[in-house]
């Protein structure tokens, strides 16, 4: 069975206990192991769940079912970064945002819970890398052997290979100006730059461990630990892709050779250092920085900005920012998506320029932000909305709404600012991400004292689509703006809810605004309520055009239970001759029930030859028997040819015995030959 690689990567930075300090590095650790370990140049694991400040239950519930998915030949590799706390045993629990330092037992992840599960587990491959800094208190415990005897306890697993950022009397410590943890920051240079490999080009576990020591030492502010248990053979972590060409797959580290290349008077060649630097990783991030700013040629630059992205690391964040500014549009677009890859360490950067005076600049980087989709970057798209560039405003909509759920509060408290601009905007945002909390906030805007702020509210209530925006919208179809009326008569069709209907009917029939009438009248329609038949078919004698299409739109969604009021049947029969097929077909489709029978055969006798036509056509069609005697004596005497036509139609629709003979008259004495033929095929349906 083919290995199947599993990462679950938690990071905790965040916590509600004000005894956990927040840090800095947690998730810039998780987003950067991620990206090599999925990536098929280096880790190709293939299924990573990053858990970014998730609490302790999600957690939990994660290792759990990624432990019970992996079958025996699969690896599982395990990493924390954040908190490592001890209870008052000595036993480690690894804090997440809900941990209460009170509380371990029931708020953490403790190291008991991961080996119990990895006990009972199938798999007999298990990496387990901890990051963990810990408090002032953990020195204590670790005295103890807490740390140290805790992790010894994991050795009933088979095949298990711990290694930690410190040793048991040691805290970890975090660098937030190298942009990760100082153990991770060198986990992943060791493996993107293949510094860590063995003999064989394999990033082992033994490979990686013995290259993080060795930069450590340097550091002289911790010391890693690792545990082999159980473990035979070696557990790769990264491997060469060997199906690359020479020049993909070669590591170089000629620094001085490909400094020059960079230099080189020959486009082909500078390029072909940015893709060996490429593969090189973090250690060609120096190199690849200063091609970025030097380089004449946009071709080159735009590589390089890609090559950047591929890396990853956090250093190219301030270059990559000064390369939105480029004079080439690929080269901006290129920085752009670079910045998008490294994630969440650019955030901070991306924010400070979303006032920069170049609205491409500030476009481009409210775009990496939706790409982001990070909650940190809420606030400071919310004061994009003061921006006067109508594609930079619409753009920052659209990153809140792919942040989604998160922007939610700070949206509610936006609504708000004295900036109307400000409140607009942040009621359409609301519109778009279409999350109930908002529904009562949103209410309350459609009081606000701006038009335009009211009329998006109403808006974004419509496509919330909640009932209880049905009465507070009911009431802003009395609005003093037209335009905020349009819209609460759509919102009140959108919700679909018939309390609605008398409200706009009354709208339809009475506006001023025929604007409103318009959208009262296909709010009908989508509440589909059969009580609105009579006034939405009043609404056809409307002097606005595409009111009355609107209405016979309408009405066509509507199931029509009976119309007893005789001015609207007359009205139904003046639409027969409407020169809009849509009003005529609405007509035609009402009165074709049995209850408008004796309204038809009335009008087989109006002055005007379209109605007495269509009549005709009608009660054919519904097979109205009653009309027989009546359509008969049109036959014999109507002046118009194509009326007699449609007579001897309807007749052979209805089959009655009694037009038999009239029929065979007029075979033989009809004037037109239209008029014969029809009769002679009624008369063959009849018999």
């Amino acid at each position: 069975m083919t290995e199947q690689r599993y990462a679950i990567l938690i990071a905790s930075s965040q916590f509600e206990d004000d005894n956990l300090q927040k840090l800095k590095c947690p998730e810039n650790d998780v987003d950067g192991l991620d990206r090599i370990l999925k990536s098929k140049e280096y880790g190709n694991f293939s299924n990573t769940f990053p858990l970014k400040n998730s609490p302790h239950h999600r957690v939990q519930e994660e290792i759990d079912r990624v432990i019970q998915t992996a079958n025996k030949d699969d690896l599982i590799l395990i990493y924390y970064s954040g908190h490592g706390k001890l209870d008052h045993a000595g036993k480690l629990h690894l804090a997440t945002t809900n941990t209460n330092a009170k509380y371990l037992k029931s708020t953490s992840i403790s190291i008991n819970f991961i080996k119990d599960l990895l006990d009972d587990s199938r798999t007999t491959k298990v990496i387990l890398i901890l990051d963990c800094c810990y408090s002032g208190l953990a020195g204590e415990a670790f005295a103890r052997g807490g740390f140290h005897e805790e992790l010894q306890s994991l050795s009933q697993v088979t095949g298990t290979y711990i290694i930690t950022a410190s040793s048991g009397t040691q805290a970890a410590f975090e660098k937030p100006e190298d942009g990760y943890g100082v153990f991770t920051k060198h986990a992943i240079e060791g493996i993107t730059s293949w510094e860590a490999a063995n003999k064989e080009g394999n990033v082992t576990m033994d490979s990686l461990y013995s290259y993080i020591d060795k930069e450590m030492q340097k550091e002289g502010i911790q010391r890693p630990m690792k545990w082999a248990l159980d473990v035979t053979g070696e557990l790769v972590i990264a491997s060469r892709n060997k199906s690359k060409s020479a020049l993909d797959s070669q590591k170089t580290t000629d620094w001085d050779s490909l400094t020059k290349a960079l230099k080189d008077n020959d486009s082909n060649i500078r390029k072909l250092a940015v893709q060996v630097l490429r593969n090189n990783g973090m250690p060609a991030v120096g190199s690849l920085i200063q091609a970025l700013k030097d380089d004449e040629d946009p071709n080159i630059r735009k590589e390089t900005a890609e090559a950047l992205g591929f890396i990853g690391d956090v250093k190219a964040i301030l270059p990559l920012i000064q390369a939105l500014k480029d004079d080439d549009d690929r080269v901006q677009e290129e920085s752009m998506k670079a910045l998008i890859k490294i994630g969440v360490p650019s955030i901070d950067a991306l924010a400070k320029v979303l006032n920069d005076r170049n609205n491409q600049v500030r476009k481009h980087a409210v775009q990496a932000l939706g790409e982001i989709k990070d909650a940190r970057a809420v606030e400071s798209l919310i004061q994009v909305f003061t921006d006067s560039d109508v594609d930079v405003l619409g753009d920052a909509v659209s990153a809140l709404e792919k942040i989604g759920i998160a922007s939610v509060e700070s949206l509610i408290k936006a609504l708000k600012d004295r900036d109307s601009q400000i409140r607009k905007l942040a009621v359409v945002a609301l519109g778009e991400i279409r999350d109930a909390r908002a529904v009562e906030p949103l209410i309350q805007v459609l009081s606000d004292n701006d038009s335009n702020v009211r009329g998006e509210a109403a808006d974004a209530l419509s496509k919330i689509s909640d009932t209880r925006a049905v009465e507070p919208l009911i009431h802003v179809l009395s609005d003093n703006d037209s335009n905020v009326r349009c819209k609460a008569a759509l919102a009140l069709g959108e919700i679909r809810d018939a309390k609605a209907s008398k409200p706009l009917i009354h709208a339809l029939l009475h506006d001023t605004d025929s604007e409103v009438r318009k959208n009262a009248a296909m709010a009908l329609g989508d509440i589909r309520d059969p009580k609105t038949s009579e006034p939405l078919i009043q609404a056809f004698t409307d002097t606005d055009y595409q009111v009355r299409k609107n209405a016979a739109i309408s009405l066509e969604k509507i199931k029509v239970e009976g119309i007893m009021n005789s001015a609207a049947i007359e009205i139904l029969m003046q639409s027969l001759k409407n020169d809009d097929r849509q009003i005529q077909g609405s007509a035609v489709r009402v009165l074709t029930n049995t209850w408008a029978i004796e309204p038809l055969i009335k009008n087989l006798k109006n002055d005007d030859e379209i109605i007495r036509q269509t009549a005709v056509r009608v009660l054919g069609k519904i097979k109205a028997v009653d009309a027989a005697e009546s359509l008969i004596q049109m036959l014999k005497n109507d002046r118009s040819e194509a009326v007699r036509e449609e007579v001897a139609i309807a007749l052979g629709e209805i089959k009655s015995p009694k037009a038999v003979e009239p029929l065979v008259q007029a075979i033989k004495k009809d004037d037109y030959e239209q008029v014969r033929e029809a009769a002679a095929v009624a008369v063959g349906r009849i018999k």
